[in-house]
């Protein structure tokens, strides 16, 4: 059986979904038209910026995480999308680091974040405002693992939350959907991480693990 452990709700064939977070939105109270760029590291930030009475500021240069956020942002209209070839924030500045040196940036964040670019990148001029908040929720009651079984892990704070409450064992697999996931999760055997940061292709990779165990 494949377990998900993710923080919305997807329906895959023959994977079990466990949604043990939900996200919060906070109230967006600014100007675009103050900043020349704006960072954005999950589709969560633009859902919530679309949720605010801000006016969007659909020509700014936008700069984005992973082929949902640029969705979410061509959805909203936005004009002037950039999107990094590489999953993690640090690799977004890095890659546009000429593009932003001299602007104004925003960058709309959650509340709890791995990687702080406005304390990691003080060359540059960033603001940062939490756009929301992911609260973790428990394991449902009576819930038992079939096994064998394959885990798929879609954040480390989701990693973190479950296995504060269930222990994995040694013949489990683990698939994490990155390199700042699979830290939590180093010390298991059987780990995998996933080699496109999202969650079709976490599922897709699980499958092969199955797959050639059967």
């Amino acid at each position: 059986m494949i377990y998900l452990v993710s923080a919305q709700s997807h329906n895959f064939k023959n994977v079990k979904n466990l949604k043990l977070a939900k996200i919060n939105f906070k109230k967006i109270d600014v100007n675009l038209n103050d900043f020349e760029a704006l960072i954005i590291s999950s589709k969560n930030a633009l859902k919530a910026l679309s949720k605010s009475k801000c006016k969007l500021n659909l020509k700014i240069e936008l700069f984005v995480l992973g082929k949902k956020s640029f969705d979410e942002a061509k959805k909203l209209g936005f004009k002037n999308i950039k999107i990094s070839k590489k999953s993690y924030l640090k690799e977004l500045v890095d890659e546009f680091k000429k593009d932003l040196e001299g602007k104004k940036i925003l960058y709309l964040r959650a509340k709890k974040i791995s990687y702080d670019i406005a304390k990691n990148s003080k060359d540059l001029n960033i603001k940062e405002i939490i756009a929301y908040e992911t609260n973790y929720k428990k394991v449902p009651e009576g819930f038992v693992v079939q096994r064998p079984a394959t885990f798929i892990f879609s954040s480390f704070e989701l990693a973190n939350n479950f296995l504060k409450q269930c222990k994995l064992k040694d013949e489990d697999k683990i698939v994490a959907i990155g390199n700042s996931t699979a830290l939590r999760l180093k010390g298991f055997k059987n780990l995998f991480i996933s080699k496109k940061q999202n969650v079709r292709e976490c599922v897709k990779l699980a499958r092969e693990i199955e797959n050639a165990i059967s």
